[in-house]
């Protein structure tokens, strides 16, 4: 069995509608990814700095998030 090789990257707006669907969708998909913006993009205590885990086809496998805490 091949082993899968994954890439971390730091996300950017434009991996948000992605992210909200990875992450499901207890919401309509709009109404999280306009949280997960206010969440880690607009949070008032500073940006969050927000990294995905891709797989050899570019799909999101993982997320990981440093948000600023004050």
């Amino acid at each position: 069995m091949k082993n899968p090789k994954y890439i971390l990257q730091e996300a950017s707006d434009e991996d948000l509608p992605e992210i909200a669907s990875f992450l499901g969708t207890s919401n309509s998909q709009t109404q999280r990814e306009q949280w997960l913006r206010w969440k880690y993009m607009e949070n008032p205590d500073g940006r969050a700095r927000v990294f995905v885990v891709r797989d050899s086809t570019s799909k999101i496998k993982g997320t990981l998030s440093f948000m600023p805490r004050f």
